[in-house]
């Protein structure tokens, strides 16, 4: 019963030999009796089924059919199809139960279509075109009679009257083997130590192991190719297949309000409804401003290229009018309407010359489309979540990563214990986890009274094909336990459970099982041990982390921006290494993972709200910039900070907006008392030149002049707090200055005086503040009359970049030492900072 996939025969000549469990068997024999037919999904039985539900209306499950269609459907079909098994005939038995009662009557009802039968409606066929057959041969039954389900149990029964010879195999007695269980923190330490143990023997010592390969085999595929041993190749089903993805993605764009990272997960996707230039335009401005309607959003349209003007024009009106229409429900019509226009463009992309892999992924997808437009009533409205339930339906447990295949390995590899099929001298069970045990129905007596094949005990039949593996290892059985399976917490296998395990505190009591961590395999001498094999191992020592990386010097002679900016020049500033992997290596998280959010997101909206407000007028009175900046705040959040849309973010949103809405009331009241006057926002300075003839850039927040036309610049900042000290006057004369690499509040004082040599850089006698939003303050800069103190500031920041660069030409790039900087760094992995 658990030999269904590649298990290849042990016989020296296996001509005429199949071994197969009972998928395999089926279709064997309906090929010989000329009964194939086309699959169908389990979603279009689901749905096929609940069509006989309804009409049969049973009092005994109304209540819950109407509440929860969709999973009261699902159960009783369970039901049904376990019953078949069990040699039901569909029909009411005496004295039955009210539950069989009700399944009879759903059973009687007639649909307008035949209703698609199930595992045990095509054995019942099998068994039916078997009367004429004549089968020849012998059957061997490795799973005991005893635990086969009834309607498989009469199969034996009659491939036996038609000629077989029917025998069953016997399980050899449990020998007296070595019985180990290594556990480890996860997959990836005990991988090593499963493939340590493989490398230590010969090819010979090999071909008698067997690896129990439960579950995926990922990480155990990257170690044995390490070790020069080819792939496992088990991966595990899953619906979470990009190309699966892009259905419930897709769907996901009927629904307001608009959220954003889905959005990002969608433009994500290696198969897209539109161009990859345009997702990565559509990226980039999403990640930056998380809103539909945006300036960023509009210039990725504009960006596009100019032979796609139709189809761009056609997307743009699509995303902006059709999207994110319905509100609580929408008609099967509409989402059947929704999946036709991802069907054309898919059925385009799959009538291409792409890919294989690529190609078959798309047609999987198109498959899954057009069963979900199958079952969906057109005039029947769905909400989010049962749509959702729908879509998880159809996908079912999804398809296997695509290139992932089995690779010639010297030992044999077995999917489960139950495949096990003859002695090996030792087995290592990869995953030794607790898989959960199958649950049986809860019958009644009443109940398997009258049918007696819903008797099987399929807890005991699981228990016994455990014991295989103990019974086939004539000499180590030697299991493998993860705490953690990628990421989530595991269990050790319940077999472990009948093991008698060696106690260090008390070695004179008996046991048959001794428990081992990868740290107790190896001794002080750098010697691996495990079962009767060894290896040296060569002790390696971690390398402390390095503040200096090094370049090649004739690559790095000409490393020169071509351009600079503040944010540029105090990343260079404050880590070399950082910079140069952004800038020389173009080096950048993904969107989704660089969306805006937090102070980010509401910092990029109150640029834009204080920029929006100062274009209508330069001058408010605080009142009225109040009620003002409450009515861009709302025509704003829809394109810039979308997710405070999502019903989760009610309050916030209505916290934020009172916070700004007094934040630029007090700033208005703080320009007015001071006698300024804005002349510009967002104000773009350029022309000047940085040492070496470097052209040098920047954006003011907000630039205005007093009433004797000087200059003053303020910097909007969406954070509660600015710790930067320019107040050189109350400190001791004597005390030396911070240098601006390693000292967080000098490189924030930088980004002022950057902009006081922007505006003058005769004397830098400019004043300038930070704007603090969540706190409403205003928070000067102390400068003296001639600019002393940003000069100071910035001749210390050109010396330093002079000093900097300089190493760098000589091929040494530093690292900071900084955790204000290393905080908000992407790349602490790669420079070696953090661990991977």
């Amino acid at each position: 019963m658990d030999l269904d996939g590649a298990v290849w025969s042990d016989e020296t000549v296996s001509m005429n030999t199949l071994i197969c469990g009972p998928n395999s068997l089926l279709a064997w024999l309906e090929g010989r009796l000329g009964l194939r037919r086309p699959a169908i999904s389990d979603a279009e039985r689901l749905f096929a089924y609940r069509k006989k539900v309804e009409l049969a209306d049973s009092e005994w499950c109304r209540s819950s059919f109407k509440l929860d269609p969709i999973g009261t459907t699902k159960k009783l079909l369970a039901w049904r199809d376990e019953l078949v098994m069990a040699g039901w005939d569909g029909k009411i038995v005496s004295n039955a139960s009210q539950r069989l009662q009700s399944l009879a009557a759903i059973e009687q009802a007639q649909t307008e279509d035949t209703f698609p039968g199930g595992i045990g409606d095509r054995i019942k066929a099998v068994l039916s075109a078997m009367q004429q057959g004549i089968f020849q041969g012998e059957l061997v039954l490795d799973t005991p009679k005893a635990f086969l389900p009834e309607l498989w149990k009469q199969v034996v029964v009659k491939l036996h009257e038609c000629g077989m010879t029917v025998s069953e195999k016997e399980m050899p007695p449990a020998p007296q083997n070595q019985r180990i269980v290594v556990e480890g923190s996860d997959e990836m330490v005990l991988a090593k130590e499963l493939v340590r143990y493989l490398f230590a023997g010969t090819c010979e010592e090999n071909r008698k192991v067997a690896v129990i390969a439960e579950g995926s085999t990922t990480l155990l595929d990257r170690a044995l190719h390490q070790f020069g041993f080819g792939a496992i190749g088990h991966s595990e089903k899953s619906s979470r297949r990009p190309i699966l993805q892009l259905i419930p993605l897709w769907l996901e764009l009927l629904w307001k309000p608009f959220n954003p990272r889905t959005f990002l997960e969608l433009l994500s996707l290696p198969v897209l409804p539109f161009s990859h230039f345009l997702a990565r335009k559509l990226s980039k401005a999403v990640s930056n401003q998380p809103g539909i309607g945006g300036n960023e959003w509009d210039d990725a349209w504009k960006n596009e290229k100019n032979e796609k003007e139709e189809e761009t024009c056609k997307w743009k009106d699509f995303l902006e009018t059709d999207c994110f229409q319905a509100e609580k429900k929408v008609t099967g019509e509409k989402v059947v309407e929704w999946c036709s226009k991802l069907a054309g463009v898919l059925g385009r992309k799959a009538a291409t010359d792409g890919a294989e892999s690529e190609v078959k992924e798309i047609r999987l997808a198109l498959s899954d489309l057009k069963i979900l437009q199958n079952i969906l009533v057109p005039k029947e409205e769905y909400d989010k979540g049962s749509l959702a339930r729908i879509v998880d339906l159809v996908l079912g447990e999804g398809n296997t990563a695509p290139g992932v295949q089995a690779e010639v390995t010297p030992f044999v590899v077995f999917s489960s214990p139950a495949a096990v099929s003859r002695p090996f001298d030792t087995i290592l069970w990869w995953n030794f986890t607790s898989h959960g045990m199958q649950k049986d129905t809860e019958w009644s007596m009443e109940e398997k009274n009258a049918i007696p094949g819903l008797a099987l005990n399929h807890a005991q039949a699981t228990v016994t094909s455990w014991h295989r593996a103990l019974n086939y290892a004539t000499r180590h059985l030697i299991a493998f336990t993860p705490h953690r399976i990628a990421g989530d917490e595991a269990f050790q296998h319940s077999l472990a459970d009948e093991f008698t395990f060696k106690d260090p505190k008390k070695p004179e009591m008996p046991y048959d099982a001794e428990k081992i961590t990868p740290e107790k395999l190896v001794n002080g001498q750098g010697e691996w041990h495990l079962a009767g094999r060894s290896l040296e191992l060569e002790k390696i020592t971690p390398e402390p982390f390095q503040t200096q990386h090094m370049i090649s010097p004739e690559i790095a002679k000409d490393i020169q921006p071509r351009s600079l900016s503040y944010s540029q020049l105090s990343t260079f500033l404050g880590c070399p290494f950082q910079w140069f992997l952004k800038k020389c290596l173009n080096l950048e998280k993904a969107p989704i993972e660089s969306i805006a959010t937090g102070n980010r997101m509401l910092g990029n909206l109150t640029h834009k709200v204080v920029e929006t407000l100062f274009d209508e007028q330069k001058e408010w009175m605080p009142e009225e910039a109040y009620k003002q900046a409450g009515k861009l705040f709302d025509d704003l959040v829809p394109k810039m900070a979308a997710e405070l849309l999502q019903p989760s973010s009610t309050l916030d949103k209505k916290r934020y907006k009172e916070t700004l809405q007094k934040a630029i009331q007090h700033l208005v009241t703080e320009i007015n008392a001071r006698g300024l006057k804005v002349v510009e926002t967002e104000k773009n300075i350029e022309g000047l030149k940085f040492q070496e003839d470097i052209p040098f850039s920047g954006r003011i927040d907000i630039y205005l002049e007093d009433a004797q036309k000087q200059p003053y610049v303020i910097d909007l900042k969406w954070s509660s707090s600015i710790e930067y000290d320019l107040y050189r006057n109350k400190a001791p004369k004597d005390t030396p200055p911070p240098t601006v690499s390693n000292n967080d509040k000098k490189r924030k004082a930088l980004q002022l005086a950057t902009y006081a040599w922007q505006l003058k850089p005769e004397d830098l006698a400019v004043k300038c503040a930070f704007y603090l939003f969540p706190k409403s303050e205003l928070k000067e800069g102390y400068f003296a009359k001639s600019g002393s103190d940003w000069n100071e500031l910035w001749d210390e920041a050109k010396n330093l970049w002079k000093k900097k660069m300089a190493e760098m030409h000589e091929g040494n790039l530093e690292c900071a030492a900084n955790n204000d900087i290393c905080k908000y760094c992407d790349f602490n992995v790669i420079c070696g900072r953090e661990e991977n």
